[in-house]
């Protein structure tokens, strides 16, 4: 777990999901973030992640494609884990 107060550049910078992913012990491109906004979806692209998006408002859907989700979800109930790791769900 990471927080903005743990990194000296806040979101679109990918320096949080990078603290994320070192602690882990992941590589970033192994990672799939679930993200709430466009800016935390750049983030995590520029990181080398993958990423879901689930809005926490009601936005357009384009705001996150345009970021970079691979995918929007309505809710984190709906996501697909294995689909949404590399290779996909094979």
């Amino acid at each position: 777990m990471c927080t903005g107060d743990e990194v000296e550049r806040g979101k679109p910078d990918p320096e949080i999901f990078r603290l994320a992913a070192s602690r882990l012990g992941v590589d970033p491109a192994r990672c799939v973030v679930i993200e709430d906004t466009p800016l935390g979806v750049r983030a995590a692209k520029a990181a080398g992640m993958r990423v879901v998006a689930v809005p926490s408002v009601a936005k357009g859907v384009g705001l996150y494609v345009d970021a970079g989700a691979e995918g929007v979800s309505s809710s984190v109930y709906d996501l697909d884990f294995a689909a949404c790791m590399p290779g996909g769900a094979d």
